[in-house]
């Protein structure tokens, strides 16, 4: 968000054909484990992996574009 605050001149109405690296994530097998799981063990599993998978795609400049249950979807070179 702050590259475009900087330069908000760089956004272009209607968007622009661009080549992005995108990241899907999630935990193998998350459905058959978070059935077994108490919530309180759920939550923790949940927090040791989405905690450090967000500060590692931070750390390298990507963007969050969502979370899904126990997926991560982030991207690079976008939007500017």
């Amino acid at each position: 968000m702050g590259e475009i605050l900087k330069d908000p001149k760089r956004l272009v109405l209607g968007g622009e054909e661009k080549r992005l690296t995108v990241l899907f994530s999630d935990i193998r097998g998350f459905t058959s484990v978070s059935e077994t799981l108490k919530p309180q063990v759920l939550v923790k599993l949940m927090n040791d992996y989405l905690t450090p998978m967000t500060d590692i795609v931070l750390k390298n400049g990507g963007t969050i574009d969502k979370y899904m249950g126990d997926a991560i979807m982030a991207f690079w070179g976008a939007p500017v």
